[in-house]
């Protein structure tokens, strides 16, 4: 072989730049999750933050309206950190799991395609997504078995429900489409 038919075959020195493509559902997924995870995480933190000041402080009540102003005040600072403390956590576990869940999606269609040669799996992503994840869970909390299978089948019936509303997204845009084409014949 010539050293000529050697550079035209090695793929490192082609001057094609390099393209990954990534799906708006890889980071969509993990920041919604995080995003909620936050918000629930910040009330409950705040909360359950609020009831142990108040128990931590039950016996020694202020009796001055300069004590009460300080108590308040104490108060509010403590909720306000136990809330961004508790929607902190919160919103790094949720995330996780929404990276678990793209993690099993992402899989899933990688393997059917490109493994197994069934492109038509991969309508299943979701499902396996969904059962994934909840099986996941249930490896990490070491949950009892009638719990995990509970868990399995809500993470089932979740990807079962999240490729339904999918699918229904993509017949109401090809339903659009169909309509935006026949609008433009009648104007045009």
């Amino acid at each position: 072989m010539s050293e000529a038919t050697i550079k035209d075959e090695d793929p490192v020195s082609s001057t094609q730049p390099a393209q990954l493509k990534i799906t708006t559902d890889v980071y969509t997924i993990p920041i919604t999750a995080a995003l909620a995870g936050g918000m629930l995480g910040f009330v409950r933190g705040s909360r359950m933050s609020a009831l142990r000041f108040l128990a931590e402080n039950a016996h020694r009540a202020p009796t001055t309206v300069r004590g009460w102003y300080f108590y308040n005040k104490t108060k509010n600072y403590r909720v306000l950190l136990g809330g961004f403390k508790g929607g902190g956590q919160e919103a790094l576990r949720l995330g996780a799991v929404g990276c678990g869940w793209v993690a099993f999606e992402e899989g899933w269609k990688a393997i059917s395609t490109q493994v197994l040669g069934v492109p038509q799996l991969s309508g299943a992503k979701e499902v396996v997504a969904g059962g994934g994840t909840a099986s996941a869970i249930c490896v990490i909390y070491g949950l009892p078995r009638r719990t995990a299978v509970q868990t399995i089948g809500l993470g089932l019936g979740v990807g079962a429900a999240v490729a339904l509303l999918r699918k229904g997204k993509e017949i109401l845009v090809e339903r659009r489409g169909k309509d935006d084409e026949g609008h433009a014949d009648k104007d045009g």
